[in-house]
């Protein structure tokens, strides 16, 4: 099986390198799997575009795609999934709070009768504000109907191709990519695991009320909120 690694990738200019290293040294381990990792460069303003055309240089396995604009992480995962080849597609975070280590035991739950393994968040080194946020973000999506989230969030995952092709045709919303993803899911997966913190959010309260609001917009009409997706405009590919 053929299985891509979509990352969005955002001021990761500090982490970026120490997370490939640790990406490469588990998957070079995994004999039964072939991989590829797709990086999306979301407008960066740091060396995280240079460091990403200098991985992709020296393995011929990594590619990267340098967007014109910060458009925010769950709209850069679009563009990785326009470019990804696999049957199956892991999705976790640049900065290594998602641990690469971890992807032999999604591999393991992943079968071709499971649509997607969720690696939910059991513990978490993000500070408590964020943890509230999370929270009260959960509660809310069970409210209007949402299905397969868990306390905790789950950004981290492998899911199927038919999957992402499901949303690719009915047409991306705003708002948080991965919730609406995984709503095509009926038989799914999940293992616990700690989300680091290797650093300061770059989410603003701002940002994150946007996200909730055009999030819950997908599953019941919020008066105001933009219900049309941000265009994916690519500045250049390696």
């Amino acid at each position: 099986m053929l299985v891509s690694i979509v990352i969005p990738c955002y001021q990761n200019e500090g982490q970026l390198n120490t997370t490939f290293e640790r990406i490469f040294t588990t998957v070079s381990r995994i004999a039964e799997h072939q991989f590829e990792l797709i990086l999306m460069d979301d407008g960066s303003t740091d060396g995280t575009w240079e460091l990403i055309r200098t991985i992709s240089k020296n393995h011929l396995n990594v590619s990267g795609i340098r967007l014109r604009k910060n458009v925010g992480a769950y709209n850069a995962l679009k563009a990785g999934f326009e470019a990804m080849k696999g049957d199956a597609t892991i999705i976790m975070a640049a900065d290594g709070d998602d641990a690469p280590e971890l992807i032999p035991d999604l591999l393991k739950l992943y079968t071709y009768q499971t649509d997607a393994v969720l690696a939910v968040r059991e513990r978490s080194e993000k500070g408590a504000f964020s943890i509230l946020m999370s929270g009260v973000f959960y509660i809310v999506l069970r409210l209007v109907g949402a299905k397969n989230i868990f306390q905790g969030g789950s950004d981290f995952m492998l899911v199927s191709k038919e999957m992402i092709s499901k949303c690719q045709s009915d047409g991306w919303k705003p708002g948080n990519t991965l919730i609406q993803l995984v709503q095509h899911a009926d038989r799914v997966k999940t293992i616990s695991y700690t989300k680091g913190r290797s650093r300061p959010s770059t989410w603003s309260f701002k940002k994150k009320a946007a996200l909730f609001l055009q999030t819950v917009n997908q599953f019941i009409s919020v008066p105001a909120v933009n219900s049309n997706p941000k265009p994916i405009d690519i500045r250049e590919t390696c």
